[in-house]
């Protein structure tokens, strides 16, 4: 059994939400974390409300990945988005390795930096832990119209012993996940192909029910 007082040292993360089943956001059935804080702020993001650092919740890492452990025999992998997992570049490490250490999920990060990027800034020590990555910004001009991306010029690699592969696998027709809070807010775990959002909400009104989207 693992418990919190196991795990290494004590550090916290900022995050937003954590969200399971997810299957839209990576290949099979994962389990979703939101970060809180993002310092790239794309314009026409449809996560602008994870952009202030100061809001989310700080979760300590060693009752996160505990709490990760006891169902992760469920589950195919991890999903990192956010936010911007970057920002908050040593939770994201350590919270790779201790699960690395304890599971056999994989793993998967959204980031709005590119590869290139991620590496000129020292981060690269991350690739040894993680198994994708989907990089890059979101631009508007280029909306994709599958759902594994926000814009086609984001790309999908796959690490091997820490090396990067353009990949092309298709993971797009996966499902919507759809969890309810317990303020009654309703989250939607997936990548919108264009007009989707508004469809979504035109069908809500017409059901009597009031949409509000961030």
């Amino acid at each position: 059994m693992i418990t919190e007082e196991n795990l290494p040292e004590h550090q916290f993360w900022r995050l937003n939400r954590i969200q399971y089943p997810v299957y839209s956001l990576g290949p099979g059935k994962r389990i979703g974390i939101w970060v809180q804080g993002c310092s790239l702020k794309c314009r026409n993001c449809i996560s602008s409300d994870l952009w202030n650092f100061n809001g989310g919740k700080e979760i300590s890492l060693q009752y996160l990945a505990a709490q990760i452990f006891n169902i992760s025999a469920s589950f195919d992998g991890i999903t990192v988005t956010g936010g911007e997992p970057f920002d908050q570049y040593f939770s994201l490490l350590n919270f790779c390795r201790i699960i690395k250490k304890l599971t056999d999920l994989n793993i998967m990060i959204y980031s709005g930096y590119t590869i290139e990027e991620i590496a000129d800034n020292q981060m690269s020590e991350i690739f040894s832990q993680i198994d994708f990555l989907m990089d890059g910004r979101f631009e508007t001009a280029q909306h994709s119209s599958d759902h594994m991306r926000g814009s086609r010029n984001q790309k999908f690699y796959v690490f091997h012993c820490g090396k990067p592969s353009f990949c092309s696998e298709d993971f797009s027709n996966a499902p919507w996940s759809v969890k309810t809070a317990e303020d009654g807010t309703v989250y939607l775990a997936g990548i919108p192909g264009p007009g989707e959002i508004s469809e979504i909400e035109l069908d809500l009104k017409k059901r009597g029910m009031r949409v509000e989207f961030q």
